[in-house]
């Protein structure tokens, strides 16, 4: 058994890679240890990262802190409060969730973490991440005192009228809480499940995300589902993976079921998954992906579609904007084959950390362009196919910008030229740290 104080020098370890960086970053942000709660120091607009122990504990665990959190940069406590809690599934940790670098979950041999604290920060959101530690070992007792009716009020109540008084300016209440949004990671569902039919806080809950965690409580999803009104309307989002055939069938069963309800919703949409998030109640979508990969691959793409305040940028933010100039890669002909490309080391990198790809186009003012980009093999540990997303670029100016308007990971940019000469089509990956991978990327004249 691990001692606390190696537990917290593991987290640290976790925490310490969030900006998702297997290289040195040349703006790092400054990290020490508060006591034992707090690994990341607020700096001004600052995101941080802390990990506490609670009166107020979901499970008992001898070396593990109960709940990590994180705020994004440019957080603001002061506008209405938004949480994401994120709930786990068997045998992994909160720390391991949020950690964007190599690390395993149990044993901290070299692994992958999820980025969640990177895709919280890239949905841009004014929400905090809250990541309760459940049981880390075996099904029995998995949700721990999350089965109690009322422990989610108590849980939340002692983080906002204690733990984070002065990270969040003051005292706050479950009272003070506009929304909560529930991810459930696999065996996570399941505890979102007992959630909503027990807790009393369920109709606080305005979005549930299930990342191949639907194994049964179907009645208690379509009957807090079935509470959604007009003016507080509810989203249920389902993503399964290739892995469970008998997954995918409780999930068309639930589908229907909502259907029936009067639920708006959409099965496999064929565009961008946030935008089939923001016009249906619901979403059901197989994606190829793995079970473990799901709520890394998914994360941020859903969370900035579910209507949750947008938050300001902060000063000294890092963002998707290149680290240094690159040299085009090539020269793209218009409406010849599929071009194809790669990510590898050494290639550029944006301010994140992650590759791009700059290629060149010669068009023609009043020309209407199509520019595909489809995601090929990838070093990642999540998906069968690199996400990607393409922008088309002239100058500083951005024509247009797509992530998965081709359906699953690939992107579709459609624009119109507005002068004679060469554009640049970037072609980024979405990935929380540089992973190697291959894509193919194609522009053509758009149809009528």
């Amino acid at each position: 058994m691990r001692t606390q104080a190696e537990a917290v020098r593991w987290l640290a370890v976790a925490l310490a890679v969030l900006a998702g960086c297997r290289r040195s970053n040349p703006h790092p942000t400054p990290a020490r240890r508060l006591g034992a709660t707090s690994v990341t120091a607020p700096r001004g607009g600052a995101g941080w990262t802390a990990v506490y122990r609670l009166r107020h504990r979901p499970v008992a665990t001898h070396d593990l802190p109960d709940v990590v959190v994180h705020a994004p940069p440019g957080f603001d406590p002061s506008r209405p409060l938004h949480v994401v809690m994120v709930f786990h599934g068997l045998n992994s940790r909160p720390a391991w969730l949020v950690a964007a670098g190599p690390l395993a979950p149990l044993t901290g041999e070299p692994g992958s973490g999820w980025g969640l604290s990177t895709r919280h920060d890239r949905a841009g959101i004014n929400a905090l991440l809250v990541a309760p530690q459940l049981a880390p070992h075996g099904a029995a007792g998995f949700a721990g005192a999350f089965q109690r009716p009322g422990f989610l009020r108590e849980f939340l109540n002692e983080l906002l009228t204690e733990t984070l008084v002065s990270r969040l300016g003051g005292r706050r209440s479950v009272d003070d809480i506009e929304g909560l949004t529930l991810v459930g990671s696999s065996g996570g569902g399941p505890v979102i499940g007992a959630l909503l039919a027990r807790s009393d806080l369920a109709d606080r809950v305005r979005t549930v995300v299930l990342d191949d965690g639907l194994y049964g409580a179907e009645s208690a999803f379509a009957a807090w589902m079935q509470r959604s009104t007009p003016n507080a309307p509810r989203r249920f989002v389902c993503l399964t993976s290739n892995d469970d055939v008998g997954m995918r069938r409780r999930a068309d069963g639930l589908a229907a079921r909502l259907r029936g309800q009067g639920t708006q919703v959409a099965m496999q949409p064929d565009g961008a998954l946030a935008d089939a998030v923001r016009a249906h109640g619901a979403v059901f979508m197989t994606a190829a992906c793995g079970h473990g990969g799901l709520t890394g691959a998914t994360y941020d793409k859903v969370l900035s579609a579910v209507g949750i305040g947008v938050r300001e940028r902060a000063v000294g933010e890092v963002v998707r904007e290149p680290a240094r100039p690159a040299r085009p890669v090539g020269e793209l002909t218009l409406g010849a084959a599929a071009t194809r490309g790669t990510f590898a080391r050494d290639d550029a990198m944006l301010d994140d950390w992650t590759y791009f790809d700059d290629w060149t186009l010669a068009v023609t003012a009043g020309q209407r362009l199509r520019i595909d980009v489809r995601g090929g093999r990838t070093r990642s540990h999540g998906c069968a196919a690199h996400d990607v997303e393409v922008s088309v670029l002239d100058g500083d100016r951005v024509l247009a910008r797509d992530d998965d308007g081709g359906g699953g990971w690939n992107a579709r940019a459609r624009f119109t030229a507005t002068r004679d000469g060469p554009v640049t089509v970037r072609v980024t990956e979405r990935e929380t740290w540089g992973v190697e991978g291959a894509y193919s990327v194609r522009a053509a004249i758009d149809g009528p």
